[in-house]
């Protein structure tokens, strides 16, 4: 199976999307949005900023666990996060090489 998104719809109606790997896993996520062609333009985004190292935010969270953000740097707005956290910094950064490599050719998979 190849990396895809999908768009599909949260419990309170909106659109999101995440970016799903090769085996199934879940790594990437985006914001709510209240219209379909927003949410597609959150891919986009993604899309066009996945390969830039740059535009990784790399953390650590309160429990422990390495996550990380996608950030589009003209305004400082994430555009992408982790879905989960990892144990370890080489994970995190395993998963973000995933998510360069993929999410630039990744097909759109509309769930709604």
């Amino acid at each position: 199976m190849a990396a895809k998104f999908e768009i599909d719809k949260s419990s309170d109606d909106q659109f999101i999307f995440r970016l799903v790997s090769e085996d199934g896993e879940k790594i990437l996520k985006g914001e709510r949005y209240t219209a379909k062609h927003n949410c597609k333009k959150g891919i986009k985004s993604v899309q066009d900023r996945a390969e830039d190292d740059d535009n990784y935010d790399k953390k650590k969270d309160e429990a422990g666990k390495f996550r990380f953000n996608i950030v589009a740097r003209e305004n400082d707005e994430v555009v992408g996060t982790s879905v989960k956290g990892y144990d370890t910094e080489s994970e995190r950064d395993d998963v973000i090489k995933q998510v360069k490599r993929d999410a630039p050719k990744a097909e759109i998979k509309d769930l709604t």
